[in-house]
């Protein structure tokens, strides 16, 4: 059965590892409340989603993807039949910006 949460986690892995060795792409990627808000680089609400400090930050959060996105998965195709991976892909994309809300709104003025 093919499943999104393991590409998600391949896709986070290749991004991330590549932003490590890319220190310029990976200054482009971060989530940066101040450059979203004063220049308007708005990609930065869904990149900094996929780039992480460092290989224990990346291993950490790829290890707890795994055994929770691979479980919300299984229940979102059992509830929701062919929809289902749809609506998992929906959440994943939407819940990247909306857990970075508040930090955007705290430090949109803060350049550091």
């Amino acid at each position: 059965m093919f499943s999104i949460s393991i590409i998600l986690i391949a896709l986070t892995v290749l991004i991330s590892v590549v932003g490590f060795g890319q220190p310029n792409l990976f200054e482009k990627m971060l989530f940066r409340p101040y450059n979203i808000f004063h220049n308007k680089e708005y990609w930065r609400w869904f990149s900094g989603g996929f780039v992480h400090a460092d290989f224990f930050h990346l291993a950490i959060n790829m290890i707890t993807m795994y055994f929770f996105a691979s479980n919300l998965e299984y229940y979102f195709n059992e509830a929701f039949g062919a929809n289902g991976f749809i609506l998992f892909i929906i959440l994943y994309l939407t819940a990247i910006p909306i857990s970075s809300m508040y930090s955007y709104y705290k430090n949109k003025n803060n350049f550091n």
